[in-house]
């Protein structure tokens, strides 16, 4: 069950993280159980809630 969610431009790398973490939590995921799922290390998980640099192939694997 899929709920599409409504499209925002966000403008900044803060807002960014601050809405990745927002999603994340609404879906009821740890930081650890996203990574799993995203096959990416918990770490990169946090940096891109942080606001710090994530490669393009890592932020899309969050997706």
């Amino acid at each position: 069950m899929s709920r599409i969610m409504p499209i925002t431009p966000i403008n900044n790398v803060e807002q960014l993280a601050v809405e990745l973490k927002a999603i994340r939590r609404q879906l009821k995921l740890s930081q650890q159980a996203l990574a799993e799922r995203s096959l990416l290390s918990r770490r990169t998980i946090t940096n891109a809630e942080t606001g710090h640099s994530v490669g393009l192939f890592e932020f899309t694997r969050m997706a």
